[in-house]
């Protein structure tokens, strides 16, 4: 209704039907109405017609989409996210079209395939991985000559034969004439070799290749370190002299190992902090590593000593530019993951709807809806976000989104909860309510909390057996023990 009214405000402004249908496109984005509807009310509207609601139509009303329906097929996709349209369909007794139309219209929902992410961060990690950058702006305010000082380092394979990416694959063609290119699906070779490769804002400092038949463990990243200290001495011997440069380097086990922090701090080098799983604050992998592995996808290599050789090749073909550019580029990463536009999501609050900077939050949204998790749900009857922007000027359109009031009775565990203060639950065939039922983890489907103990006991007359199914799991997998 809402766009069918922007349409009839056009037509009164006489503004042309494309340039509404544009204005349309910027201000609804993938939900506009298709450009066939859009001109087809604008003639409506400009023959004279007021009223934007559909007119009535011959037929009997639709028993589909009434509101027990509604409730019915959202409880079932909340039971199981990967439930499909036709399972709803035949459990319901309702047409595909009209359940589909549910989910999209009613509903909101669409089907969208899982991100993969190197980890899952709890509350706690990310607490952590914001601390730390936190800490490192800190001290780049006291010292803006801090990030000149700071070597970073890792390792990486480089393989014999690395898969060009869908961007290096593509290619002109005329249209409609010419087929669309095709390649076959290909893996990486087994013939690699591991490269440990240490910079600065000023280029390479050091690199090396891990020999034949070995592999990374704290004897040989000790050896490492002693090397790199030699090519500090030689290629930077202003830092060496002043010894005040840092080092920066993940927390794998041989960079962390009790050898290594032994031979650093015997010679008082300096550590920057690395937060756990996050390579996009490692210049490393966010930068390096990429540039280097580019331009030798789709390559062949067929011997070690020409994946080394074109691998130093590549090291040198990387502009100072690009290392002092990377370094700027990784403190306002560190601004990102503390000042950057985000939406602070507040979902255990009871019926109290106040928050302050004290209050407990349990999840900050930024970046696209690919990055986040669409749907949240309150554990209570309260739930409140708060929407932070940053000082810079430059931003991006926000944020729309949907909200529905759903009854509790729809997550209520159908047992006899033991006692009021806890989460255990008793199941008896003996009632005959509970015979068949669901049950639920507490504050589904919201997140679970903190530091509890919840038994569900099922017990049977001694001709039964108990049958249990689980239709959605999600746990972290710390708690998989």
């Amino acid at each position: 209704m809402d766009q069918r009214n922007c349409i009839k405000f056009c037509v009164k402004n006489e503004i042309k039907c494309a340039d509404a249908f544009r204005m349309l496109t910027v201000a609804y984005g993938e939900a506009t109405l298709d450009r066939s509807n859009v001109y087809r009310w604008y003639k409506m509207f400009s023959e004279g017609r007021e009223d934007v609601n559909d007119e009535a139509r011959a037929g009997r009303p639709s028993t589909s989409t009434t509101d027990e329906k509604i409730n019915e097929v959202e409880k079932m996709i909340l039971a199981n996210r990967r439930i499909t349209v036709r399972e709803v369909a035949e459990d319901l007794n309702i047409s595909i079209g009209s359940c589909h139309s549910i989910f999209i219209n009613d509903l909101g929902m669409r089907r969208v395939a899982a991100k993969f992410v190197p980890k899952l961060l709890n509350c706690d990690k990310k607490q952590h991985r914001m601390n730390i950058a936190n800490e490192m702006l800190d001290s780049v305010r006291d010292d803006p000559n801090l990030l000149q000082r700071v070597i970073t380092g890792d390792e990486a394979w480089v393989y014999g034969y690395d898969v060009e990416t869908k961007a290096q694959s593509s290619q002109w063609k005329k249209l409609p004439h010419e087929p669309r290119p095709k390649k076959a699906r290909q893996v990486r070779s087994n013939v690699k070799v591991l490269l440990t490769v240490f910079f600065d804002c000023r280029g390479v400092v050091h690199h090396e290749f891990l020999p034949q038949g070995r592999t990374v463990h704290k004897e040989y990243y000790l050896q490492v370190m002693r090397n790199l200290r030699e090519a500090i001495r030689q290629k930077r011997p202003d830092l060496w002299k002043n010894k005040n440069w840092l080092l920066h380097h993940d927390n794998a086990p041989a960079h962390t190992s009790l050898l290594v922090r032994d031979l650093l701090a015997k010679n008082n080098t300096l550590m920057m902090p690395q937060p756990p799983y996050s390579p996009d604050l490692a210049p490393c992998d966010f930068l390096l590593f990429p540039k280097l592995k580019r331009p030798m996808k789709g390559r062949r290599y067929a011997t070690l000593d020409e994946i080394k050789t074109a691998s130093k090749e590549e090291l040198k073909n990387i502009l100072k530019n690009a290392f002092l550019k990377c370094f700027e580029d990784w403190k306002n990463r560190w601004h990102n993951c503390i000042y950057g536009d985000f939406v602070k999501l507040y979902l255990h609050l009871g019926e109290e709807t106040a928050v302050d900077e004290q209050t407990p939050w349990n999840g900050v949204l930024c970046g696209k809806v690919a990055d986040i998790e669409q749907t949240h749900y309150s554990s209570g009857s309260a739930l409140v976000f708060h929407f932070h922007t940053d000082w810079q000027r430059a931003n991006n359109t926000g944020f729309r989104g949907t909200f529905r009031f759903l009854r509790k009775r729809l997550f209520r565990t159908d047992g006899t909860k033991v006692s009021e203060a806890g989460c255990d639950y008793w199941f008896s065939s003996e009632n005959s309510t509970q015979r068949r039922g669901s049950f639920y983890s507490p504050n589904y489907p919201s997140t679970y909390p903190h530091d509890v103990r919840c038994a569900y006991t099922f017990e049977g007359r001694p001709s039964e057996r108990v049958k249990v199914v689980f239709e959605h799991v999600l746990l972290q997998r710390g708690d998989l023990r």
